[in-house]
C-alpha cells in the first residue's frame, strides 16, 4: 500500500520547482513539478506528499486529520472517511 503524507509548504525555491515542507516533524525538499498555473501551491498551503513529490493540495483540516490517522488515532479514520464520502455525494448530485 502506498501512503501519502500531509505537510505545510514552508518555502519555494527561485525556480518554484522545489519546496521545503514541513512533513511529520520534519522538514523536507519536495518537487512541485506536477502542478501547473494557478494550481500550483504557496507558501502556507499544504500539500500531500508522496516519494518526494507534492501530489495535490489540500486544507489545513484535511492535513490534520490524515496526520492523526497516520498517528493511529482510528477516530480521525473514520471522520476522514466519512468526510470523503459526503464529499463524494455532493459531487454526484
Amino acid at each position: 500500500m502506498c501512503v501519502g503524507v500531509p505537510g505545510k509548504v514552508l518555502d519555494i525555491d527561485a525556480s518554484g520547482e522545489v519546496a521545503r515542507v514541513h512533513v511529520a516533524g520534519i522538514d523536507r525538499r519536495v518537487m512541485l513539478s506536477l502542478f501547473e498555473g494557478d494550481e500550483r501551491p504557496v507558501v502556507g498551503d499544504y500539500v500531500l506528499v508522496y516519494t518526494g513529490m507534492a501530489l495535490a493540495k489540500i486544507d489545513e483540516a484535511e492535513a490534520q486529520s490524515l496526520q492523526r490517522m497516520l498517528d493511529g488515532d482510528a477516530d480521525a479514520y473514520d471522520e476522514y472517511s466519512t468526510s470523503l464520502m459526503e464529499i463524494h455525494e455532493e459531487e454526484r448530485t
